[in-house]
């Protein structure tokens, strides 16, 4: 039905710009992406709306902070609403690097503790390599460098127990 090509098309237009996201500007992936998420059919239909979401709120994290928690929180709404547990632990966890952004740190260490958590009893080995590596620099912030190198070392022992994420080069550089 034209309905669900349209569905079709949308995603596919959200993959695309979520991979071309290093080579755009980021500003104008925002503005699509708002535009995106004021389409009927994607207002209408959940699992379409998650994904703008998410692309939506990692396009913000360094460019509005604020403007990705709104997107992290109605993320994690929506994937609790679908049964969607580890989108929802996602959504969980990047509110706690969205928390760290905005200052927030007790926040950030809840949501980031209780989603790193889930994400290793899942197995969920991207989101840990990803929280470890930003928790790391945290540390590495606040003068912290042993934690934060334990940080990083974590992150790579998880990262080499999954064969396509044998070099995780944003650790890899925060370590350096």
């Amino acid at each position: 039905d034209a309905r669900g090509e349209q569905a079709k098309a949308l995603h596919a237009k959200v993959g695309r710009l979520r991979a071309q996201l290093p080579r755009l500007p980021a500003p104008d992936v925002s503005r699509q992406l708002d535009d995106l998420l004021d389409d009927p059919l994607v207002r209408q239909d959940d699992r379409l709306r998650l994904r703008v979401l998410f692309v939506k709120g990692e396009t913000d994290e360094d460019l509005d902070p604020t403007s990705a928690q709104e997107s992290w929180q109605e993320a994690q709404k929506i994937a609790e609403r679908l049964g969607d547990a580890a989108s929802a632990n996602r959504a969980r966890g990047e509110l706690g690097i969205v928390a760290a952004l905005l200052g927030n740190v007790s926040a950030s260490i809840i949501h980031l503790g209780s989603a790193l958590k889930v994400a290793q009893a899942t197995k969920d080995v991207p989101s840990v390599v990803r929280w470890l590596t930003l928790s790391g620099r945290g540390f590495a912030e606040m003068g912290r460098t042993a934690d934060a190198i334990g940080f990083y070392d974590r992150a790579l022992a998880a990262a080499s127990t999954v064969e396509e994420m044998s070099f995780p080069v944003m650790t890899h550089l925060a370590k350096g």
